[in-house]
């Protein structure tokens, strides 16, 4: 059910990382030979997975996830995105997930820095998690967005899939919102000030 769209990945592997937090480590090619690198980070605590990703040329970089690179291939990486996302979930079914749309630095056409708030990132996946398109994606006979409550906060433009499995999805929520707004204000350098909204 994987396969049939976006491009081919394969799994490198996985290491523990800050706060014995587990990060798994995806990898795809564009034609053209353009690199893609595709973390999953499972915060163990609260039984999350963080959805973010990269240029492989970028990967020492601090701005790894805001670069562009204006290759007119932006759907097609993004659904590659996803697929590696649900055969995530489909070898973990009680994760929950996080994606954060992360604004643009593309200094090549001067639009410059994009900022926190709704941005390009976040609506795209915000189409691909909600259309019926995607939403036709079946585990066991029912639909991806089937498993999840949904939340989002658009002036930080992150997307929270709660679990339904969870028993209690806005004390999760809560924590996340936490995480952010205490632990993980420094990955920012803002004041992000995170509230979920269950989406509609």
């Amino acid at each position: 059910m994987f396969e049939n769209f976006g491009y081919s990945a394969i799994n490198v592997g996985k290491h523990s990382v800050d706060l014995g937090d587990v990060l798994h480590t995806y990898k795809f090619k564009l034609e053209d030979g353009t690199k893609y690198v595709v973390n999953l980070q499972v915060f163990e605590n609260i039984n999350t997975c963080v959805v973010k990703f990269y240029l492989n040329k970028h990967r020492n970089s601090p701005n790894k996830f805001n670069a562009m690179a204006n290759k007119g291939k932006a759907k097609e990486v993004f659904k590659t995105v996803l697929k590696i996302s649900l055969k995530f979930f489909s070898e973990h079914p009680t994760l929950s997930f996080g994606f954060i749309g992360a604004n643009r630095l593309d200094r090549s056409n001067q639009r410059g820095v994009e900022s926190y708030d709704n941005t390009c990132r976040f609506n795209v996946y915000t189409y691909l998690a909600m259309s019926a398109r995607f939403g036709k994606n079946k585990i066991d006979s029912v639909s991806i967005l089937d498993k999840f409550d949904v939340f989002q906060d658009e002036k930080s433009s992150i997307m929270l899939l709660v679990n339904l499995d969870n028993n209690d999805a806005d004390k999760l929520k809560c924590e996340v919102e936490r995480i952010v707004n205490e632990d993980y204000q420094d990955i920012f350098g803002i004041d992000l000030n995170v509230q979920f909204n269950r989406y509609h």
